[in-house]
């Protein structure tokens, strides 16, 4: 039996092909009648064989492009991730909190990795699919933080739109560079220090009261950045802090003076006493309105700041601190210390104290002025009388007429192991020292571990300015500090000297014996070897000096208040890495 259209039919099944070879077509295309129904079949198979793998071909180019698609949706979760990381290094001082407790950062998590209630665990969610990120441990060099980010795209089965049917993961590494940002300020109270680290303040200690000012009660051994992404410091830039017992305030850019902590007194200056865990503006109605702020220092339960000239102070009354005349009706609101100012026309250039001090003292029109307690004549007046109102500091002996350009307020009790045992003595450090123009440092007040730099220390009171002279002699000096019982000065060439109680190593010569004379700071690599020291500051058992942009710290670690990440107690001076900001730029 013949087919007589088998030809025909197999030529046109060849027609409809796509891309067969010319020696397949020769093996199809028989004219003659004598084609046999095996050609046929054969050239069937190969259509049909063509036709599913044009078929799979457009199956698997869907599936591809779907993969895509997917994908780019974990790529950008993983993105996020890598964002919300680096948002919290900034925030947490380039620590990854997250992995340091060993729990992941997610969409839903803070930046300690503790679960926000209520919060998405996803980043987005589509009609069939959601993502999300983690990011896990991180891994630190001295240049760069490592972060991995792992986003996801969870796909619904169609059938069953909770369960997942495909994952699609993307890895993302990135590489948060370090750049150092120096420390232009910082303030150290009792148990609190506080810094302004690229024009913020960042504070860690003690926070009893709210005076780290992040909005918490909760002790922080690290620097937290006081409350700014919402609220009073919102957009603002911060030029000076000063920390007292237990209430820090921040002056900022625009002459504003922002109070947080412990509010018994009246010390934040909001009008109140209501103890504050944020930065609280301080009421202006009373005479800050509109005042240029130049300066600003604490004391024990008393803020005092520079405005324009005058001196304004808030807080305690108590022993005349409050420099206006009396010494019993606590101030609210700040109120301006009579007898000096540009008011009565002694234009006040520099303000001193420390905060457990019951005396300030301040430079007005080129002269020393103090007020306050006075019980070891560190009013430099010739007397013990408690002084509500500055009085000038004595002028017809060593000090004269020169002119003072410098000046650091000491007072308060021991805070070391000793003095814990019984009664803490407080009449055993109230002193002041003043830097004239002439480059001389003279001191007055107690005596007892030989802050007067004379060789010698008493128990009979300095009750005026005497210079001090020992290495000195030959110096010029141009700044001075002091931590409560131990002087310290800077000199033109660089160096700094320090004397007087040497508990915890404060003087900075590498041992704990008390000096009653200058000694050098020792000069070492690490630490101050060819820096150039810019600002020295005491604080309650430590010196502290700025030393081409880092901070370095010496004395009394107890609660890591040096910041060098230890609680041991440092005698000579050491990087403080905790008031160094580290700002991240994340790239990748």
């Amino acid at each position: 039996m013949k087919f007589i259209h088998e030809a025909g039919f197999a030529r046109l099944a060849v027609s409809s092909m796509v891309s067969l070879s010319k020696p397949m077509q020769q093996i199809i295309r028989r004219d003659s009648p004598g084609f046999a129904l095996p050609s046929i079949l054969i050239a069937s198979i190969i259509m049909l064989t063509v036709l599913v793998s044009a078929v799979s071909a457009a199956s698997s180019i869907s599936k591809s492009v779907e993969d895509q698609y997917y994908l780019k949706h974990a790529k950008e979760a993983a993105e996020s991730g890598a964002a919300r990381a680096n948002a919290c290094l900034n925030k947490d001082l380039s620590v990854a909190v997250w992995s340091q407790n060993n729990l992941p950062l997610k969409p839903n998590t803070n930046c300690d990795g503790s679960v926000v209630t209520g919060a998405s665990a996803y980043v987005h969610t589509g009609s069939n699919f959601r993502t999300k990120f983690t990011v896990g441990t991180v891994t630190a060099s001295a240049s760069h933080i490592k972060v991995t980010s792992i986003g996801e795209t969870e796909l619904f089965r169609t059938s069953s739109p909770s369960s997942v049917q495909e994952t699609y993961t993307y890895n993302l590494v990135t590489n948060v560079p370090l750049s150092e940002v120096t420390s232009t300020y910082s303030s150290s109270g009792i148990f609190e220090v506080c810094g302004i680290i690229n024009g913020e303040a960042w504070c860690w200690g003690d926070n009893n009261y709210g005076q780290l000012g992040d909005g918490t009660l909760t002790d922080s051994n690290v620097p937290v950045r006081t409350l700014r992404e919402s609220g009073a410091l919102l957009g603002k830039t911060d030029k000076y802090v000063a920390v007292g017992n237990l209430t820090a305030c921040i002056v900022t850019t625009t002459n504003e003076i922002y109070c947080m902590g412990h509010n018994s007194a009246g010390q934040v200056g909001d009008g109140t006493t209501t103890n504050r865990s944020v930065p609280t503006p301080v009421d202006t109605s009373t005479g800050l309105a509109g005042k240029t702020i130049t300066g600003i220092v604490a004391n024990e339960g008393v803020m005092c700041a520079i405005a324009s000239g005058d001196v304004y102070c808030w807080g305690s009354a108590g022993w005349g601190k409050l420099g206006n005349g009396q010494a019993t009706t606590n101030a609210l609101k700040p109120v301006r210390v009579s007898m000096i100012g540009a008011t009565d026309g002694k234009t006040v250039t520099e303000i001193a104290s420390t905060p457990q001090s019951r005396s300030s003292c301040a430079i007005a029109a080129g002269q020393a002025y103090c007020w306050g307690y006075n019980d070891r004549g560190q009013l430099g007046d010739q007397t013990t009388t408690q002084r509500n109102s500055p009085v000038p500091v004595y002028t017809g002996g060593a000090l004269g007429t020169r002119t003072v350009v410098d000046l650091a307020v000491a007072g308060g009790a021991e805070f070391d192991a000793a003095a814990a045992a019984g009664t803490p003595d407080k009449t055993r450090r109230g002193h002041a020292c003043a830097v004239t123009s002439d480059g001389k440092l003279f001191c007055w007040g107690s005596n007892q571990y030989g802050q007067m730099g004379q060789g010698t220390s008493s128990v009979t009171a300095q009750m005026e300015p005497i210079m001090v002279n020992g290495l000195l002699s030959t110096k010029t000096v141009v700044s001075t500090a002091t931590a409560y019982a131990t002087p310290c000065a800077l000199t033109a060439d660089n160096l700094m000297y320090c004397w007087g109680s040497n508990h915890h190593g404060v003087v900075g010569d590498n041992t704990t014996t008390h000096r009653y004379a200058p000694v050098a700071v020792v000069v070492q690599n690490p630490g101050l070897l060819d820096k150039t020291i810019t600002f020295i500051t005491g604080g309650v058992n430590r010196n502290c000096a700025i030393a081409s942009g880092t901070t370095y710290c010496w004395g009394l670690n107890s609660q890591g208040q040096l910041g060098d990440g230890t609680y041991t107690s440092r005698y000579v001076p050491t990087e403080a890495i905790f008031l160094k900001k580290r700002t991240n730029s994340l790239y990748y």
